[in-house]
């Protein structure tokens, strides 16, 4: 991915190829390596460069580990509303199913229309509750089957 960033990029769907993932991975080394001891900062071919913030430097750190195992990325603002169909993609779920959860109070939204829409820091707060609630199932699965003696 060599074209230059734009501002009208935001929310674009970047997709690494096998270039992007090896790159992605040493720097996730580096980050692993200097991390505390890094100083973050962009350097133009010119040799200007700026300092980033660290919440910047995050939220890269955060797109080279997906990078690096080859998913797909976007940034967005937390208050960017999705459609259902999108919704669904960011929960791995089908769309029908998302309806069910909205329409059950398990997700806010609202309606444009006759479309739901839906924010994304309330459906990553649903997808961060219903991950807990699942690793809180598995290690009562696992604690109870370790109880039983079973091994697996």
């Amino acid at each position: 991915m060599s074209r230059p960033y734009s501002m009208k990029d935001t929310g674009e769907l970047i997709v690494p190829d096998s270039a992007d993932s090896e790159q992605a991975k040493q720097l996730l080394d580096f980050i692993a390596r200097e991390g505390a001891s890094a100083v973050p900062r962009l350097v133009s071919e010119s040799g200007q460069e700026v300092r980033l913030p660290p919440a910047v430097y995050r939220a890269l750190g955060e797109a080279a580990e997906a990078l690096a195992g080859g998913s797909s990325v976007t940034v967005l603002p937390t208050q960017h509303e999705l459609t259902s169909t999108e919704a669904a993609d960011v929960l791995n779920v089908s769309r029908p199913h998302l309806v069910g959860l909205l329409d059950a109070g398990e997700i806010p939204f609202h309606k444009v229309g006759s479309h739901r829409r839906v924010r994304l820091d309330d459906l990553l707060t649903y997808r961060r509750r219903r991950d807990s609630g699942r690793r809180e199932a598995l290690r009562r699965l696992t604690r109870d089957a370790q109880d039983a003696g079973l091994d697996f």
